[in-house]
């Protein structure tokens, strides 16, 4: 373990006048007295230090670091580059030696670490910036905490509540030890008293600061440091802000846009009738942007901005004639909401100081309108900017059915040509060809400039790809003597889906990342356009496997910044989903597709078919067989396309089947989803899915199927994909009965980090031994399938081998399943008691899902669970139940 070492401390004044007040908060001596407390008694303690940028998180970790001697002390602050390399922050911690991607030497040294700090006493973990921290890290520190409750180990992280980290979330609800100290902004009093100990002791100066400030104590020392207002606040400060303004959701986002635009504080009502919203819909969007100290509530129960530099930077990122439309609304809300003469002039005078256009960015970027054509818009017809602000906000059903509504209006080409693009965006996110190529028709009539007529001759090409209609490789080439698009966009994006459809997945990722080498050369906007990483995800999930996508770290998709971004999200999300769900990482694999179903919900994105058959298959795994029925349901109402023609769904309706014992109605099911596939020449899904059809047919004896499967796997080729090797390898070697060749089929997909792959490789090899009467190995292999199905959590895995090996009279005991009631309290799982205990405390659903860091959809989904297994019908009910239950049990 390397030596112990200090948090760097600054000594500029700003920093000294900063400490010294922070120091004197009831906060400070909080966590200072907890942790001598837990180093003097050789016991777990735990403090999280939550808050806005500059509210003094870092100080207090350097005073609480400072407060304590002869202790070894170990320090780190993350940064973003951190949360993308697994174990950055542990290294930095613990050292180099024993944290990297294979399982079994990270377990080795947790254990060694655990050994250390029970051996060499107090110890004192830091992690500065934790939000920024890699998920590896965080998931050690987590079950250092667990394991460590006995162990004198302290832990101290700082972060702030944006973005949210589940692994944070879960660390602050162990309860015990752990204490969380919330910091905010200085009062008055406070930051009078720091102008008095500059020796500049004035009411008006107070009264400037914390006006100009919010009481933030970063802006207060800076503002001390130069005796006056901080509007020339530094660089990196403004880009903190504004990277925190990026990660609120859309509806909070907009509400912070409007109190900024105002100019001054706004009573709820007037911000309620600028929103064009009954109050009530407003309380979820402003607790979020006060929770983020982007806004305060003053004493008068007015809504502001937390300072003046806030303020500005929020400003500076809207767009000039999103601004424009901003101030209409806010003129109209002051006047007929409520608003103060001295309100109404303060905005008029603040008007027409919208920042200059930036540079245009295109069509070619997926449709999105550039900054002009908005300006443009606004000045002369505001209806159709009305439109444009729905498409560009991700309201494409919303911004088409106006659209089409106004092209009957008397119009100039350029307004027209402007609708006709925001009717194109809803088909592309409804990824309806049909549609599309009607509008594009229309489009053609106008004079259009070379790019444009190239983006549009291939969209309907990529929108056939998307539907699972494929086109040859070359329709994407650029016609003779023209130049391809710049960027990376449709043309690089569909010859990567087309090698991904075909199986060749080493020769797509190659695509795609040339397609991001290019657009880092060619684009205006690639540092915006992170999200495009998505593709390369998911083409490495499927030719080097989980582990190597898993690696593949992208920022929290939560809101888009363009037409792109809004597209990806959902589909990042799904990309998540199934490298969690072939990690056998259920609880993530189910956020991350409950996550792209809300993202495609909200802009009307229709490939879900990957995320729900994800999510069905989470619930299949699990045993709750209703629930993957009611997610495949649900997806079907949509009338949704297959997402690149994968009958996903499909399959897992067979799964559903078979685990309900209807072999037969399974096999027929697997045999319609093969053949889609076949007539669809989708030979990824056919490489992917080839063992699970195998063992539908197998168990439902149907032969005809295995033949099938075999004569279609004979012509197909991995096209030297690890990932997609290790499942053709299988196939065959159980065709063949070469058991030798299928163990090392399994072997390769541990070595992948396919765990859901592995542990169907070792049920098919028991089968295999236990047809060959070679019980020995039989029970052996089926073992360690039960272990590992039990590890991941998969009972109907672990039922489905007891009575598979049952046919070949080996029998398991009773304890090798993880049984589980079907009603009660105690049915219920861990993430549905945790939800319904905090239902009881009256928490909303909204507030729950920022406490856990998961969606309110995912808290309601939980909800109604915990309903019907209670015989419930209302939050109250549960309520009650909780508290009875926890009651009796404490």
């Amino acid at each position: 373990m390397p030596d112990a070492h200090a948090v760097h401390r600054s000594a500029g004044d700003d920093e000294v006048m900063l400490r010294k007040h922070l120091v004197c908060r009831p906060a400070f001596e909080v966590a200072c007295a907890d942790v001598a407390s837990a180093v003097a008694t050789g016991t777990a303690a735990q403090i999280f230090i939550v808050g806005a940028p500059g509210v003094g998180k870092t100080t207090l970790l350097q005073h609480v670091v400072a407060a304590v001697d002869d202790v070894r002390i170990h320090s780190s602050t993350a940064c973003e580059t951190d949360s993308t390399t697994p174990y950055a922050i542990s290294r930095q911690l613990f050292g180099a030696d024993g944290f990297c991607s294979d399982q079994a030497a990270a377990e080795q040294r947790f254990a060694e670490l655990t050994a250390e700090f029970s051996r060499r006493g107090p110890t004192i973990l830091v992690v500065d910036n934790a939000q920024s921290a890699d998920r590896e890290s965080l998931d050690l520190l987590h079950r250092l905490i667990v394991v460590g409750r006995d162990l004198p180990l302290v832990v101290v992280a700082a972060f702030t509540p944006l973005p949210t980290r589940s692994s944070l979330s879960r660390m602050r609800a162990i309860g015990g030890s752990v204490r969380t100290i919330e910091l905010g902004a200085f009062t008055r009093a406070e930051v009078s008293a720091a102008v008095a100990c500059r020796g500049r002791a004035s009411a008006q100066l107070t009264a400037d600061i914390l006006e100009s400030t919010g009481g933030n104590p970063y802006l207060v020392a800076r503002a001390l440091e130069r005796g006056r207002r901080p509007d020339d606040s530094s660089g990196a400060f403004d880009a903190e802000i504004a990277a925190y303004v990026d990660l609120l959701d859309p509806s909070a986002r907009e509400v912070v846009d409007v109190v900024a635009a105002a100019g001054g504080p706004l009573l709820p009502a007037t911000l309620s009738t600028i929103r064009g919203q009954a109050p009530t819909a407003l309380v979820t969007p402003l607790a979020a942007g006060v929770s983020s100290g982007l806004l305060v509530v003053t004493e008068t129960g007015e809504v502001d901005c937390a300072s003046e530099v806030h303020r500005r930077v929020v400003i500076d990122a809207v767009q000039p004639a999103v601004r424009t439309l901003l101030d209409e609304a806010i003129a109209y809300g002051l006047v007929h909401g409520g608003g103060t003469p001295e309100q109404i002039s303060r905005h008029q005078a603040r008007r027409g100081s919208a920042p200059a256009s930036r540079h245009a960015v295109s069509i070619p970027i997926l449709g999105s309108f550039d900054t002009g054509e908005l300006d443009a818009a606004v000045t002369s017809e505001p209806d159709v900017a009305h439109v444009v602000v729905l498409a560009e906000s991700g309201r494409f059903a919303e911004a088409a059915a106006a659209a089409s509504r106004l092209r009957d209006t008397a119009m100039d080409a350029e307004s027209r040509l402007t609708l006709l693009f925001a009717e194109l965006g809803a088909a592309l996110f409804a990824a309806d060809p049909h549609r599309s190529r009607s509008v594009i028709d229309e489009i053609r009539l106008h004079r259009l400039t070379p790019e444009t007529i190239e983006w549009l001759r291939l969209l309907p090409v990529w929108l056939d790809d998307l539907n699972g209609r494929h086109s040859p490789r070359t329709a994407y080439a650029a016609p003779a003597g023209e130049a391809p698009l710049p960027g990376f966009t449709l043309d690089t994006i569909g010859v990567g889906i087309h090698d991904m459809v075909r199986g060749d997945c080493v020769r797509a990722l190659a695509d795609f990342e040339r397609g991001e080498t290019r657009n880092r050369h060619d684009s205006p906007v690639s540092a915006e356009r992170p999200l495009q990483g998505t593709w390369a995800r998911w083409a490495a999930l499927h030719a080097y496997g989980p582990t190597a996508a898993a690696g593949r770290r992208l920022p929290n998709a939560v809101v888009g910044s363009s037409m792109s971004d809004l597209w990806l999200i959902p589909m990042h999300h799904s990309v998540s989903a199934e490298v969690c769900l072939a990690l056998g990482r259920f609880d993530d694999a189910a956020h991350a597709a409950n996550e792209a179903l809300d993202a495609a919900r909200r802009t009307g994105w229709a490939l879900t078919s990957m995320a729900a058959a994800c999510l069905a298959s989470v619930h299949v795994h699990r045993g709750d067989l209703d629930r993957a029925d009611e997610t495949l349901a649900s997806w079907r109402r949509e009338s949704h396309p297959l997402a690149f023609g994968f009958p996903d769904p499909e399959l897992v309706r067979a799964e559903i089947d078979s685990a309900r014992g209807r072999h037969g109605a399974a096999a027929r099911r697997a045999q319609s989803a093969w053949q889609t596939a076949v007539r669809s020449d989708c030979t990824l899904w056919l490489l992917r899915r080839a063992p699970t059809v195998l063992r539908l047919a197998t168990q439902a004896d149907d032969a005809a199927l295995r033949d099938s499967v075999t004569t279609d796997l004979a012509r197909l080729s991995a096209s030297g994909a690890p990932a997609l090797a290790t499942g053709i390898d299988l196939c065959r070697a159980l065709q063949s009965g070469d058991l030798r060749a299928a163990d090392a089929a399994a072997d390769g997909c541990r070595m992948v980090g396919d765990t859901v792959g592995e542990l169907a490789a070792l049920e098919e090899i028991a089968c295999s031994y236990a047809a060959s009467d070679l019980r020995d190995p039989a029970r052996a292999t089926a073992d360690r399938a039960m272990r590992l199905a039990d590890r991941i959590g998969s009972p109907t895995s672990q039922i489905r081998i007891r009575a598979r090996m049952g046919r070949y009279d080996i029998r398991f005991g009773s304890t090798a399943i993880r049984t589980e009631p079907a009603i009660g309290w105690a049915s219920l799982t861990r993430s549905e008691r945790r939800i319904a205990e905090l239902v009881s405390s009256g928490r909303t659903s909204t507030q729950i899902a920022e406490q856990l860091g998961i969606s309110p959809r995912t808290v309601q989904t939980h909800v109604s669970h915990a309903l019907a297994k209670l015989g419930l019908t209302s939050r109250t009910q549960l309520a009650a139940e909780a508290v009875r239950v926890t009651g009796t049990e404490s």
